[in-house]
């Protein structure tokens, strides 16, 4: 989560300025709101959890004797 986080702190304000500035040269342009970069890194997040326990759990699983059978 360390590293999904500081993902999001670099790439965060960069998208909102990028979006700002793509935005402003439309004549009608939309607005942002926050929730528009909230909702895809709260999905990002759920996603790396569920793939960081389902690995972890996978490892748990395992027999170890069928790892040490092949080293």
């Amino acid at each position: 989560l360390l590293l999904v986080g500081l993902a999001a702190a670099i790439a965060l304000p960069l998208a909102g300025v990028g979006a700002s500035r793509w935005l402003n040269s439309y004549a009608y342009h939309a607005g942002l709101s926050p929730w528009i970069f909230a909702g895809p890194l709260a999905f990002i997040v759920v996603l790396t959890l569920a793939v960081t326990s389902y690995r972890i759990l996978s490892a748990a699983r395992a027999n170890p004797v069928t790892s040490l059978r092949y080293d």
